[in-house]
Parts: structure tokens; C-alpha cells; sequence
């Protein structure tokens, strides 16, 4: 009997672990799709620097206790945040610490988990800044102009000015430039021509308009960013339906727990009756 009962109160045991774990993963989720703030713009080339953030929620005031950090680990708190437009908070004034030729700026919360993260190594010159475009989800480009406190600009067509195509820079060919043959009327030697220039193709040389070309593929190519995943807009609907299920869980391990324990009883009731 003793063995039974000692079986019993093991397979009781381990339904309640299953069932505490069934409870806290979805809340594990819950608390990751959550994920409110992101980095949306910075100017790492300015004097003071300033970061921009894009908050998808109503409050903006627990950013305040976020940080900012650098490659070399160099922390930046957010403390002074300038919540004025709630969507579009930034941190202003902060004294130069970024790397103007490459650096990583990173955005953690209270408790050091990394939500955002941004590589850039190249220096395009005060006035430019980095940003998503489009804002909150996009991917990391040189814009066109700054927009702290705002909704991002368009995309820089070119990191630097393109220069103006010159007219005499590029050879040119006259058609008349090969002359025919003018043939002789002595019959017992060959016509002659006379030497004419060759059309030949210019041999390509690194002309300022082949290095703006090429300029222009770099912020593509050496801009990378581990943004972390944004909130998704349709989350509270998911987030109620987790809770109603956690809710029906509940309810029906609870009634399958007390009547497996009522059946338990019972049998040794029965058990009891027949030995008397």
C-alpha cells in the first residue's frame, strides 16, 4: 500500500512541474515580443552627438533607465532622455564618444540584455546621420538629412557629390577623321594611302566620374546592423489569447488534479472495505 501511495504522490509531482512549466513559457514569449524601443537614428560625426530612438509604446519614461554603449564598452546613460515627442525620444548633448571612423553604438536595458545593435565604419562627415528607413523596422542607411526628434529622411542617393561631367573630359571622334584612299594613275605600282589616324577606344582611366560611381555602393556594402526584433502592432490580441489559455489551463489541470485525488481516495476506500 505504502508503495502505491508513494507512486501516487511522484506521478503528482511531476504533473504539477509539467504544469508550471506549461504556465511560465508563454510568458517567457510574452515578455520578448514586448520589445518596445529600438535606435532609429544617430549622429556619430557632430559635436555634441545625439541618438534617436523609436518607441512603439504610449510611455516613454522607462527608456530612462535603458544605456547606451560603445565597441570599447564605453557606457552612455539615458537618464537626461528628451521625451518631448514620446514616438521619437533622443538623447542630446552627449560628448563625443563614438568612433568617427567605426564604431558600434548599442542599446541595452536595466538589466544588461542587448536590444538594439548598429556597426558603421566609415566617416561621411558632420551633418550626416545614420537611420532606418522606413522608421522602426528598416534597415540602416546614410540619410539624407538629420531628423532628430522626428520621422526620418529619405535615403542619401550618394555619400558624397557626385562631380559634374565635363565636356572636354572624355575624348571625342570625328567621323571625318578617316579620310579614303586616294588612288595613283601610274598602273605599275600600288595605290598608296595616305596614313590616316586609328579609332581606338580610350583606355579607361580613374576619372572623377568613375569614382563617384563607386563610392556610391558603400554605404550598402559596409553598413550592418543586428537590429532586435520590433514590436509587433497585432501583439495585444496574442497576448490576450495566451492569457486565456493560460487561464483554461488552468482551470482544467486543476479539476484533473482534484479528481485524479478523489479517485485515489476512493480506490483506497474500496480497498479498505474488502479487508474489513
Amino acid at each position: 500500500m505504502s508503495t502505491a501511495v508513494g507512486m501516487t504522490n511522484r506521478r503528482v509531482h511531476s504533473f504539477f512541474v509539467i504544469f508550471v512549466l506549461f504556465l511560465t513559457l508563454p510568458l517567457f514569449f510574452i515578455s520578448h515580443s514586448f520589445a518596445q524601443v529600438v535606435i532609429n537614428e544617430f549622429s556619430p560625426f557632430s559635436d555634441p552627438e545625439w541618438v534617436e530612438f523609436y518607441n512603439a509604446s504610449e510611455s516613454a519614461e522607462y527608456i530612462k533607465g535603458y544605456y547606451l554603449q560603445d565597441n570599447k564598452g564605453q557606457k552612455k546613460l539615458l537618464s537626461e532622455l528628451n521625451i518631448s515627442n514620446i514616438q521619437y525620444p533622443f538623447i542630446d548633448g552627449v560628448t563625443p564618444w563614438l568612433n568617427n571612423t567605426g564604431d558600434t553604438v548599442s542599446l541595452f536595458d536595466p538589466n544588461g540584455t542587448q536590444i538594439d545593435s548598429f556597426l558603421f565604419d566609415i566617416n561621411y562627415g558632420n551633418g550626416l546621420t545614420f537611420g532606418r528607413n522606413p522608421d522602426k523596422d528598416g534597415s540602416f542607411h546614410l540619410l539624407e538629412s538629420s531628423s532628430k526628434g522626428s520621422k526620418n529622411s529619405a535615403i542619401k542617393s550618394s555619400p558624397d557629390p557626385t562631380p559634374n561631367i565635363s565636356p572636354t573630359s572624355m575624348p571625342s571622334v570625328s567621323p571625318s577623321v578617316m579620310p579614303s584612299p586616294v588612288p595613283t594613275s601610274s598602273p605599275s605600282s600600288k595605290p598608296t594611302p595616305k596614313a590616316s589616324p586609328k579609332r581606338s577606344s580610350p583606355s579607361p582611366q580613374p576619372s572623377e566620374e568613375v569614382l563617384g560611381t563607386m563610392e556610391l555602393a558603400s554605404p550598402i556594402t559596409q553598413l550592418t546592423t543586428q537590429p532586435a526584433p520590433p514590436a509587433s502592432e497585432s501583439s495585444a490580441p496574442v497576448a490576450a489569447g495566451i492569457v486565456v489559455i493560460i487561464i483554461g489551463g488552468t482551470i482544467s489541470g486543476a479539476s484533473g488534479y482534484w479528481a485524479y485525488r478523489l479517485r485515489v481516495k476512493n480506490r483506497g476506500l474500496v480497498t479498505n472495505d474488502k479487508k474489513a
